[in-house]
């Protein structure tokens, strides 16, 4: 558990001498062993499809930056009032901050999704009711209310989040633009407040609000099983489509799975980090299953567009869909020396288009 984004502080503040009776660890030690322990659980629950271990509200640690509070206030600020985050955040508490969205969609998704009505479920994001529709104090409470409801707050907390990692002056979340990453110029790695290997995990983020209740069945649907036995490849895809099944994949999801693509062709986090010789060079934890539910949705929605008989001609060929899912099989190629799970991700996507 020593890979990934949090490492690089980790050795750079000794942390990995724990054991040396000699060292010394003051809190913002304890803070970021904390905030990955929070990481690789919220993706160990995301890879395995199972709960997560804890919430983040049974959490309290104060945050590397003294003057910025403690991850409750952070976690308040970001979820429960959506305001911009302050400026003085170092980019790993920018991060935090991105992983309480995250972690509050994964619960939203396992929790409340199951029991949101069938018709709700089977809609894309765009095809659902108008937000003012299910707020009425009057109307009765349901699970398919409450799941719209923290869905549109947490789509909210997405672009909020976004905006206060721009190194701009919109504040408030008022003049924030629709988080879609269309704003190319906005993402400038010299405009960010995080390092760029971080937004495919925005982009995940809402991949998953996108895709809604049954986003994380996607990798079992494709063939994917995350504690495969030893030595087993991956099963076939299910004879079932996923539109079928109630997977509907949104225009906002295929664009940020693109966007996922677009990340990673920075130099600094995508096809150079292969090699494992310094600090810099780390994959970060959540790239392989980023990328592999990027190149998840693209293939859902093909077969759906495929079956509505929206792609015609070259666009419905085999080899035009498997150039498609290539390039996301590709980046998990590049993934395979540092993650034994991406070599069969890679897999799946090669078998979705034989």
């Amino acid at each position: 558990m020593v890979n990934g984004y949090f490492l690089a502080p980790y050795k750079r503040r000794g942390f990995l001498k724990i054991g040396d009776s000699h060292a010394t660890f003051d809190y913002q030690d304890m803070s970021l062993l904390t905030s990955f322990y929070f990481l690789v659980d919220i993706l160990r629950a995301i890879h395995l499809n199972t709960p997560p271990s804890f919430n983040q509200t049974d959490l309290s640690f104060p945050l590397t930056t003294p003057s910025a509070g403690r991850f409750e206030d952070l976690y308040r600020r970001i979820i429960v009032n959506r305001q911009s985050l302050p400026q003085i955040l170092p980019p790993d508490e920018y991060l935090l901050a991105l992983l309480c969205i995250l972690s509050e969609t994964v619960q939203l998704l396992r929790f409340l999704g199951p029991f949101v009505d069938e018709t709700i479920r089977s809609n894309r994001t765009e095809d659902m009711p108008p937000m003012h529709l299910m707020k009425g104090p009057y109307l009765p409470s349901s699970a398919t209310r409450e799941y719209l409801q923290q869905l549109e707050a947490l789509i909210q907390s997405l672009e909020v989040w976004h905006s206060s990692v721009i190194n701009n002056n919109s504040a408030d979340f008022s003049g924030v633009e629709h988080f879609d990453a269309t704003s190319q110029g906005d993402l400038n790695s010299n405009t960010l407040r995080v390092h760029r290997n971080v937004l495919p995990l925005a982009y995940f983020c809402r991949i998953l609000l996108e895709i809604g209740p049954r986003a994380l069945e996607l990798p079992n649907i494709a063939g994917y099983d995350g504690l495969p036995l030893r030595g087993q490849s991956p099963h076939s895809p299910s004879n079932e489509q996923p539109h079928n099944l109630g997977i509907r994949i949104s225009d906002t999801a295929i664009e940020c799975a693109w966007k996922v693509l677009d990340a990673l062709e920075d130099d600094e986090c995508g096809s150079n980090y292969t090699e494992t010789t310094n600090n810099d060079s780390l994959i970060p934890l959540w790239l392989p299953l980023v990328v592999f539910y990027a190149g998840l949705a693209v293939w859902a929605r093909m077969q759906e567009d495929q079956d509505r008989g929206v792609l015609k001609g070259a666009q419905n060929s085999v080899p035009a869909r498997r150039r498609l899912l290539r390039s996301f099989q590709n980046e998990l190629r590049r993934m395979e020396k540092q993650y034994k799970s991406a070599s069969r991700m890679a897999d799946v996507i090669k078998n979705l288009c034989p």
